[in-house]
């Protein structure tokens, strides 16, 4: 048996397949990743700083002025918190020990 298919529909199955394809990846985008995991991190600011959070060399988000959580894969990871005010300044960058079902919490003051 053959089966035909043109251009335009061989088009739209490939779209398909890509949208479906990064759905399943769970990604935003670029500035801001979408991660999962069955562990927690949590920073809290409480500080002046507009933070940056960085999780195994993806952008996951800002703290600015409050809390925020992100559910995060268990394991070793390495984490970076940047300020972004005229010039770049990291304030953190190491590498933490997330246990399954564990909160990990970060301050700033």
């Amino acid at each position: 048996m053959k089966i035909y298919i043109s251009r335009l529909q061989a088009l739209f199955h490939i779209c398909l397949i890509s949208a479906a394809m990064l759905s399943l990846t769970g990604c935003e985008n670029s500035r801001g990743e979408d991660i999962s995991g069955d562990s927690i991190l949590i920073v809290r600011n409480s500080s002046d700083l507009d933070l940056e959070v960085w999780f195994d060399g993806e952008y996951i988000g800002d703290v600015r002025h409050h809390s925020r959580q992100w559910d995060v894969p268990s394991g070793y990871h390495e984490v970076e918190i940047s300020e972004l005010r005229g010039t770049y300044a990291e304030l953190i960058h190491d590498y933490f020990y997330f246990e399954d079902d564990e909160v990990t919490e970060i301050y700033f003051e």
